[in-house]
C-alpha cells in the first residue's frame, strides 16, 4: 500500500456531526480506508479531492444528524493503491432509521478557482446526502453507473439533475478545465437493520469499482477506481 506522495495522511480522520445525536440505537463508526487508482482521468496523474459525508434519519424519515461533508486534498496521484483513511465516528442510529453516506473524489489539476474547491465540493456532498435522506435518490451503490461522468452526464450525474436540477452540478462545473472531473461518485443509503445483521459484530467491509468517466481529448483514457469501504458497531 502506497501512500498520497508528499502529504502525510492522519491514521484517522474524523468528523462530527453538526447537531446532536439521538439518544438511542446503536452507535457505528464508517471508514474508507484506501482507494486503487487503475487508470487515471488526466493523461499521467490525477490531482484528487476526497469528500466524505454521512447522514442519519429516524424511522419516520426525519433526520436526525449530519457529519460533515467534509473535503481532504490528495495531491497528485498516479496509478496504484493509496492510503486515505477518511473516518466518520460515532454515528448513533435509531432502529428503523438509517445512515446515508456521500462520497466523491474529483480530479481537479487546473488551476482554475482551486481556491473555492473546498466549499463547492461540500455543499456537492451536502447536496447528495440531502437527496438520499428525503428518498429522492434511489438507495444503492451508485457505482456500477458508467458513463461519461460531469464533462457529459453519467447515469448518476443525470439522476441527480433530474431530482434537484441543473444547479445541483453547476458549481463543480465551473471550477473544470481540461482534464478534471469526477472519478469516484458513491451515494448509499444503509438501514438500522442491514446495519445490524451485518456490521453488529465484526467490520462490514466491500470495495466498489468506478469505471467509465471518460476525459477530453489529450488527457487520460476513461478513468478506472476501486475504493474500500468499512462499518462496524
Amino acid at each position: 500500500m502506497s501512500s498520497v506522495p508528499g502529504k502525510v495522511i492522519e491514521p484517522v480522520r474524523v468528523l462530527g456531526p453538526l447537531w446532536p445525536l439521538p439518544s438511542t440505537g446503536v452507535t457505528y463508526s464508517f471508514w474508507v480506508p484506501q482507494f486503487v487508482i487503475h487508470t487515471t482521468r488526466a493523461l499521467r496523474r490525477d490531482t484528487d479531492f476526497a469528500t466524505l459525508g454521512a447522514a442519519v434519519t429516524a424511522a419516520d424519515g426525519t433526520t436526525v444528524a449530519q457529519y460533515g461533508p467534509a473535503t481532504l486534498s490528495l495531491g497528485d496521484l498516479g496509478d496504484g493503491t493509496h492510503a486515505l483513511n477518511m473516518h466518520i465516528a460515532g454515528i448513533s442510529v435509531p432502529e428503523g432509521g438509517s445512515m446515508a453516506v456521500a462520497f466523491t473524489i474529483l480530479n481537479h489539476g487546473s488551476l482554475k478557482a482551486v481556491n473555492d474547491i473546498g466549499q463547492v465540493l461540500i455543499e456537492f456532498g451536502s447536496t447528495i446526502l440531502k437527496a438520499l435522506t428525503s428518498g429522492k435518490m434511489a438507495e444503492g451503490d451508485s457505482g456500477a453507473a458508467a458513463g461519461a461522468g460531469i464533462l457529459g452526464l453519467s447515469d448518476w450525474e443525470e439522476e441527480l439533475v433530474t431530482l434537484l436540477g441543473p444547479a445541483v452540478l453547476q458549481g463543480i462545473e465551473d471550477l473544470l478545465a481540461d482534464c478534471d472531473g469526477l472519478v469516484v461518485t458513491a451515494s448509499f443509503s444503509l438501514s438500522a437493520s442491514e446495519l445490524a445483521a451485518k456490521a453488529g459484530q465484526a467490520p462490514w467491509t466491500w470495495s466498489t469499482h468506478y469505471a467509465g468517466t471518460s476525459s477530453n481529448t489529450g488527457c487520460g483514457a476513461n478513468s478506472d477506481y476501486t475504493v474500500s469501504y468499512a462499518v462496524m458497531a
